[in-house]
């Protein structure tokens, strides 16, 4: 499995097998691992995937909690984000911004963001390695039940 990146309901969720809880993967159904694998985002386009919208990222206004396997990113609704690690301590931080589909982070202390398309296919999240590229990151991030 690729190391991981970022709303169904809670049923929703048990009947695809497809989100987390607690950190810990629960079944993955066939779409979700092949969105979690694809590398293009036409791949992503064909199983249903789309570019994300703010409220892709916030059914629930306060945050959104995404795993990429080894640690939880947490998105807040006010711009700014964090990388924990298993331990909960703080592995990154910065801000976000999402507009058009246009998925952009900066990470405190670099004066750069990283820009790309964010993608949303069900729980799971994808970004293109630019907004000029559909080539996706190598990482993909799952919704977890907050």
């Amino acid at each position: 499995m690729k190391p991981g990146i970022l709303a169904l309901a809670l049923m929703t969720a048990f009947a695809t097998g497809a989100e987390a809880r607690n950190g810990a993967p629960l079944t993955v159904s066939p779409v979700v691992h092949a969105s979690r694998n694809a590398t293009v985002s036409g791949e992503l386009e064909a199983l249903g995937g789309h570019p994300a919208v703010t409220e892709d990222m916030f059914p629930d206004p306060a945050k959104i909690r995404l795993s990429d396997g080894r640690r939880t990113w947490v998105f807040g609704a006010n711009g700014v984000y964090q990388i924990r690690n298993a331990d909960q301590t703080v592995h990154t931080s910065g801000t976000w911004t999402l507009e058009n589909g246009v998925f952009c982070r900066t990470t405190s202390g670099r004066s750069t963001s990283s820009c790309g398309i964010l993608y949303r296919n069900g729980p799971v999240y994808r970004v293109t390695r630019s907004t000029r590229s559909h080539r996706l990151q190598e990482w993909s991030l799952l919704r977890l039940v907050n």
